[in-house]
């Protein structure tokens, strides 16, 4: 806990052992060398992948008007709306055109989306929420089209097969 200035301690603060150092382990876990860590794609055995689909949308009138008006100027008046939640089989995230037509099916309706997963992170909850791809839905002459404009981390599952 931050001291208040002025403030006097009646007795020494509780500090880590190895305040200064470098951990020797993390959650109980041994702390490896970074030239130790061998990042290779790890094998999964999920059949079934919970996925979140965002949109992209313009801020509000009064959104914007909210923020402090010297920052302002300099923010972008973009908001994601979280739209729906999707439970996929793997055998519709192979591909990247897979996944388009995937999208497309489940979504109907043009706009930019963002496609979510989740990671096995090392925090309180054991798992984050991270951006998999982005898509782009739009109409055309043979009607409505999805196309991947960038893929964030789908080399890192196994199942995708890329390009």
């Amino acid at each position: 806990m931050v001291k208040t200035y002025g403030a006097v301690d009646r007795r020494h603060r509780k500090r880590r052992s190895d305040a200064g150092r470098k951990r020797r382990s993390y959650r109980g876990k041994p702390v490896k060398k970074k030239r130790d860590i061998l990042w290779q794609k790890r094998i999964g055995d999920k059949q079934t992948l919970k996925l979140w689909v965002w949109e992209k949308g313009t801020m509000s009138r009064d959104g914007r008007s909210k923020w402090n008006r010297r920052i302002r100027p300099f923010i972008k008046p973009i908001v994601y709306r979280f739209r729906m939640r999707i439970d996929a089989d793997i055998s519709y995230l192979t591909t990247k055109e897979k996944i388009e037509q995937f999208l497309l099916d489940i979504i109907e309706y043009d706009g930019e989306f963002l496609l979510m997963g989740f990671s096995n992170a090392k925090n309180r909850f054991h798992t984050k929420p991270v951006k998999i791809c982005r898509v782009v839905i739009f109409n055309s002459r043979e009607g409505l089209r999805a196309r991947m404009i960038q893929d964030y981390r789908l080399w890192r599952y196994w199942f995708y097969k890329g390009d």
